[in-house]
């Protein structure tokens, strides 16, 4: 064999060996704690997750008249539980 191809073979079984080790880390990772959630596809989803939700309000608009003014009950449930806040163009800003 020459010194290339004991380098090529050298370098193929570490690779190799990483990519293994990193399969079956996340294997087992996975089978100790999986993470499957079922996706909140509606309102009702949102209210019997439990999950807490906030509705940013730039200022007082469509949505919050169809909100309080919808006769459904989810509707209805889903505005009464809302939380607001206060649209910041700026979140982020480091304060000195």
């Amino acid at each position: 064999m020459t010194f290339l191809s004991r380098f090529f073979l050298g370098l193929w079984l570490l690779y190799s060996l990483v990519v293994t080790a990193s399969y079956g880390g996340l294997l087992v990772a996975s089978s100790l704690r999986p993470e499957f959630t079922r996706p909140v596809e509606s309102m009702a989803d949102v209210i019997e997750s439990g999950l807490p939700w906030r509705y940013v309000r730039y200022y007082i608009d469509f949505w919050d008249e169809m909100f309080r003014q919808s006769q459904d009950p989810t509707v209805r449930e889903f505005w009464e539980g809302k939380t607001f806040v206060e649209y910041d163009a700026f979140p982020y800003e480091q304060v000195s």
